[in-house]
């Protein structure tokens, strides 16, 4: 846990935490799996996806350097990815945050 609280904005892939661990991917895997009832892919998408409600809610950076924080390839990027977490667009989220 310490290795993905340290690495999750810049390592998306379960390879990176697996090789620093000395263990096959597979393992990783099972034990992710194990102990949090996810997949590695979701359990890491799940923290980017918080984060990145994080920053859209508390504070004003664009949704580039919110992409760029997040090591996501551009804001295209990350508006798919958020929408597919969120069901709206980072845009959109940002506006429903300030009305709550």
């Amino acid at each position: 846990m310490a290795l993905v609280v340290a690495h999750y904005k810049r390592e998306h892939y379960i390879n990176f935490y697996a090789s620093r661990l000395s263990v096959t991917t597979t393992y990783l895997s099972r034990i992710i799996r194990r102990q949090t009832g996810k997949t590695a892919a979701y359990f890491l998408g799940g923290m980017l996806y918080a984060e990145a409600c994080r920053l859209l809610t508390r504070t004003d950076y664009t949704a580039q350097q919110i992409a760029e924080e997040l090591n996501l390839s551009d804001q295209s990027a990350f508006g798919k990815f958020f929408k597919s977490k969120a069901g709206v667009s980072p845009h959109i989220f940002r506006l429903k945050g300030v009305n709550r």
